[in-house]
């Protein structure tokens, strides 16, 4: 090796062995499945980050994340999809306000309560739960009901990101031009968040494959799309079933499409709209 060429400017190759030991760590601790596909990213994933602290071999890493959980929250970060759009799945939104919100205002009344919790789980940088914001404010008629719009992540970085509410023109870009000039300004880096729906909404770190770190309350409604491919199926049911457990009765877990087709998943029953389908928590 040349003296000019460090040990850690040179990617080892990964065995096996030491693929099934992180893809089963990752898996196990967060519920993120490398699939053969995916393993090419993890690799990369793991290399920048064994660069970035000088570390040499995926054995010597490995030893370090396990046990170090900066390490493994620093890898997190590195591995989690943050690709994301305002109002992606648009047809999701228009049924959130058009369709699934009266029913629960109505369920509301009749309870005697005007808080509606909404709930967008794996909301990435925070687009998602933004846009279910966006969407409850634009619902008819508006009437005296609070929203409580919680966004959750695996990804304490994401999470940060999300609270800063600033983005560049490409999560904006497929945002309807009324609702982007009604709750957009225009910032140095992009677009920024306006108060009033900022105000709707507050972030947390949450693992979905841990279930005592969900939200206590109950929700209304959960959004949760372009997340459950990550989940073998096993986990998908089990992540399913949680938000049942989450959801008053009467609620709806909102899937992208053909994320949850075909599952077994107690509790919840699908329920055809419009333009899209969508689970109602039974009872």
């Amino acid at each position: 090796m040349p003296a000019s060429i460090s040990a850690v400017e040179i990617r080892p190759e990964m065995t096996r062995g030491e693929e099934d030991l992180w893809c089963e760590l990752i898996e196990r601790r967060s519920g993120n499945w490398f699939s053969e596909k995916r393993l090419y990213l993890l690799r990369s994933c793991l290399w920048r980050e064994m660069q970035h602290r000088g570390i040499a071999t995926f054995g010597d890493y490995y030893r370090l994340v396990e046990k170090n959980a900066d390490a493994w929250n620093s890898l997190l970060d590195r591995c989690v999809n943050r690709e994301t759009l305002f109002f992606r799945q648009m047809a999701s939104y228009a049924a959130l306000s058009d369709e699934l919100l009266p029913v629960i205002r109505a369920q509301r009344v009749r309870q005697g309560g005007n808080r509606i919790a909404l709930w967008s789980a794996g909301c990435s940088s925070g687009e998602e739960a933004y846009s279910m914001a966006i969407a409850a404010k634009e619902a008819p008629p508006p009437g005296c009901f609070q929203f409580d719009v919680l966004g959750s992540d695996l990804s304490g970085e994401a999470v940060a990101m999300a609270r800063r509410a600033v983005y560049g023109s490409r999560p904006v870009a497929e945002m309807p031009e009324m609702l982007r000039r009604r709750y957009l300004v225009r910032h140095e880096s992009g677009y920024e968040v306006n108060a009033a729906i900022r105000a709707m909404v507050r972030f947390e770190q949450c693992n979905l494959s841990d279930p005592s770190t969900y939200p206590a309350a109950l929700q209304d409604a959960i959004f949760c799309q372009n997340v459950f491919i990550y989940f073998r199926e096993a986990m998908r049911v089990q992540v399913a079933a949680g938000f049942a457990r989450c959801l008053r009765p009467g609620g709806f877990l909102v899937p992208a499409p053909g994320e949850l087709i075909g599952l077994a998943l107690p509790g919840l029953k699908w329920l055809r709209l419009r333009n899209t389908m969508v689970l109602e928590r039974g009872g």
